[in-house]
């Protein structure tokens, strides 16, 4: 294998790997869905079910119940985005040596310090676990005022749907698609790291999602190309990679964008990247 065709081998799985984030979240974001109507369910099920018992023993018949089903949720939820987060660690650093495998490279053999990936699980944990508590006091507010008689039953289901369809469900998505990307970035840096003392010339390049309304500034900052161990400037921050902790919330939350590596002779559209001993990058347009 000649090293243009390594160059070309390496580019395409640098491509092919970056759609493992989107769909490792989407699944996971499905599922985080799945549970809450679950719960929504549930609850409803719980109060149309009771309607004949006296007040307090039905209050209190309902809050035991509506107490299990949102620990039900909070266990599936955590339980679910934190394996999310363990397979996008795990994708990150794919997304780094995978290119270099298919191009017959080796960079095997460094070790990859998981306690960032740690850390987020116990983030996610706590944030769900909020999310989960506050649910929960909203829900025993609504099945108070039924149970005393102020709101009818169809408008107390109504409450219900909205509560459980509204703020929880967009903050336990905002958590785990934000915190399992970020692990994939933060994986994936520490891979690219190991790989540009093995690699010369090593450098990255910074790609936006595809979102319908990206952020203007992440697209501005589309296919910017630095040195492995370089920061992008995104919006004025200087971004190790998408969604680095060290940036304002503004700029790494719900941020979908991607980095991927490049070496001399990846493909850039209709081009191909050349990269000098001195580092300067220019870009050849192929022929036609």
């Amino acid at each position: 294998m000649d090293a243009e065709e390594k160059a070309r081998r390496f580019a395409a799985e640098a491509k092919a790997r970056a759609a493992d984030l989107p769909r490792i979240q989407k699944d996971t974001l499905a599922e985080i869905v799945r549970q809450l109507q679950l719960a929504q369910q549930a609850v409803i099920d719980a109060l149309s079910a009771t309607p004949s018992e006296a007040g307090q023993r039905r209050l209190r018949n309902l809050q035991q119940e509506l107490e299990r089903t949102l620990e039900d949720f909070r266990q599936a939820t955590i339980t679910t985005s934190t394996q999310g987060a363990d397979q996008g660690w795990q994708a990150g650093i794919r997304s780094i040596t995978a290119p270099f495998d298919v191009a017959g490279v080796s960079i095997a053999g460094a070790r990859i310090d998981a306690a960032a990936l740690m850390a987020t699980r116990q983030l996610m944990t706590d944030r769900i676990t909020d999310i989960s508590l506050r649910a929960l006091n909203r829900l025993n507010g609504a099945l108070i005022q039924n149970v005393i008689g102020a709101v009818p039953l169809s408008d107390t289901i109504t409450q219900v749907q909205k509560i459980l369809g509204g703020v929880p469900r967009s903050r336990a998505m905002t958590v785990a698609y934000t915190e399992i990307g970020r692990v994939h970035s933060i994986s994936q840096d520490a891979a690219l790291q190991n790989a540009g003392h093995i690699v010369p010339n090593l450098h990255k390049r910074w790609l936006k999602s595809g979102k319908l309304h990206p952020r203007a500034s992440h697209v501005a900052a589309h296919n910017q190309i630095r040195r492995y161990d370089e920061a992008y400037l995104v919006d004025g921050e200087h971004l190790r990679f998408p969604r680095d902790p060290n940036g304002s919330a503004g700029n790494t939350i719900n941020c979908g964008c991607h980095s991927i590596p490049v070496v001399d002779g990846s493909s850039f559209g209709a081009s191909t990247i050349r990269i000098g001993n001195d580092g300067g990058i220019r870009k050849v347009k192929l022929p036609t």
